[in-house]
């Protein structure tokens, strides 16, 4: 390596160090050190001056967050903040083993060859046309990733458009067809996380906040009934803004008798996909049916699971697999639980309701649910961390519900379903994956993520109005 290289390594490194350690240490022990608070207990001071440390790590990322979350979890025994047991009850819960089975059940959808069959089969059914082939792929995105996490459906979506953008030799920088087509993929797999508790991990986060400190339960199919339809409702508008506010250079793609050729080959489905199919649509069901049958969804997904992993079916194998899951968000959500937790039972969300949080109280609720959203949105552009967001406000939002005769569940949910709208963020996981390839413009992203945000508040709204007051969230 040569010495300007080393040079900016170490000043990279100094950086994260200075911003990811010292200040983060800086910050903890000045709220600490503060003078005692009215209606703060020094626990709840503790609390915050951890909750503020763990987000500046999180951010800055000075080691893996698979790393720094259980740190954190675990430093709240020294400080006074609750037994071990306590901490790791909060921390490896069912939340945790949910999130680790759904990342194992998309891996397994990738390896049953399912979504590559898809894709090259919208991609035929597009018939050359540039708008017809983004209306599809974003529709699929949506779709697939109301209940597989949005992340790996843009990784495994990705190949079959690089392919088309590279058969029309297009223009890596100036194609506006290859920034609209990644940019819309993007943000539809982000859509539809929100439509069912599986699509994504903030949706969990929020139910397990409001179970865990409000005592509210919600269904998986109470959650996919509030939020499939805006799935429904805003995936025409991202196919809109994608295919009228970036418009194709390209008339007719070129390539498809190639992919049909392809598609033709691989025959009727495989004996691997059939079993995939037939196992995930009995998971599907047992979700949809949990308040029927009282049985657990991580229960009925580690069976599924288990079932891919069995021999003759080995779809999922965990010698191969296990590297292809991503530990990071696993243990951001679980461990953004906790710590939120500990804001819960040390008061200290209270404190932050009542200090931070008090003046909307009054404010009528459809326009504090607008609020919300707005800002759950835009402050992503500062903490460009979902969990982070919902822990440091989750808490906090239940107790000014409940000092105030509000609905937790209406903004608790709110804050969730908006937290997955990372659409103007051009550091989110999802816009990394396809700016990768050098086609996604960041100008794109806000030229066709402004309207997307805007009409997502709106049927949020609306939504919210009226399906979840028939649910009794409202």
């Amino acid at each position: 390596m040569t010495g300007p290289s080393c040079a900016i390594k170490d000043n990279h490194a100094k950086r994260k160090l200075f911003w990811g350690v010292l200040v983060p240490i800086l910050l903890a022990a000045a709220i600490i050190a503060l003078p005692a608070q009215e209606g703060l207990s020094m626990k709840g001071q503790t609390a915050i001056a951890l909750m503020v440390a763990a987000v500046f790590v999180w951010i800055v990322e000075p080691m893996a967050v698979a790393l720094s979350t259980p740190l954190f979890i675990l430093l709240q025994v020294p400080l006074g903040l609750c037994t071990l047991p306590e901490a790791m009850q909060s921390f490896t819960g069912p939340l945790f083993l949910f999130l680790f089975i759904m990342f194992c059940m998309a891996t397994a959808m990738k390896h049953s060859g399912i979504t590559h069959r898809i894709a090259l089969y919208m991609t035929i059914r597009s018939n050359g046309s540039p708008r017809r082939l983004i209306v599809y792929f974003v529709c699929m995105a949506a779709l697939l990733s109301t209940v597989v996490a949005d992340i790996p459906v843009a990784v495994m979506m990705l190949p079959i458009c690089l392919t088309v953008l590279e058969k029309n030799n297009l223009d890596v920088r100036g194609s506006n067809f290859g920034s609209a087509m990644l940019i819309g993929i993007a943000i539809a797999s982000l859509l539809g996380g929100i439509g069912t508790p599986a699509g994504s991990a903030m949706n969990m986060l929020a139910m397990q906040l409001l179970s865990n400190n409000a005592g509210i339960n919600i269904s998986f199919l109470e959650w996919s009934a509030l939020c499939m339809p805006m799935v429904v409702l805003l995936t025409p508008v991202i196919a809109w803004a994608c295919c009228v506010l970036v418009p194709s250079e390209i008339k007719e793609l070129r390539g498809i008798d190639e992919l049909r050729k392809e598609y033709d080959a691989l025959g009727p489905l495989t004996s691997r996909e059939i079993k995939f199919l037939v196992i995930f649509i009995l998971n599907l069901i047992f979700w949809y049916t949990d308040k029927l049958h009282h049985i657990p969804m991580q229960v009925t997904s580690m069976v599924a699971v288990a079932l891919f992993a069995l021999p003759g079916i080995d779809i999922f194998d965990w010698k191969r697999d296990c590297r292809e899951i991503n530990w990071d968000p696993i243990m951001l959500v679980s461990g953004s639980v906790g710590l939120a937790t500990t804001l819960w039972k040390t008061g200290a969300a209270t404190y932050i309701s009542d200090t931070f949080l008090g003046m909307f109280a009054s404010t009528p609720l459809t326009m504090l649910i607008v609020i919300l959203a707005a800002f759950t949105m835009l402050i992503q552009l500062l903490i460009p961390s979902a969990a982070a967001v919902i822990a440091v406000l989750g808490a906090p939002l239940i107790a000014l519900a409940e000092a105030h005769g509000l609905p937790p569940a209406a903004l608790v949910l709110s804050l969730g379903i908006c937290s997955s709208a990372a659409v103007l963020t051009p550091i989110s996981a999802n816009y990394l994956i396809m700016c990768k390839s050098g086609y996604a413009r960041i100008k794109d992203i806000y030229r066709i993520g402004i309207p997307v945000c805007i009409a997502w508040i709106v049927v949020l709204v609306a939504v919210m109005s009226t399906i979840g007051r028939a649910l009794g969230f409202m």
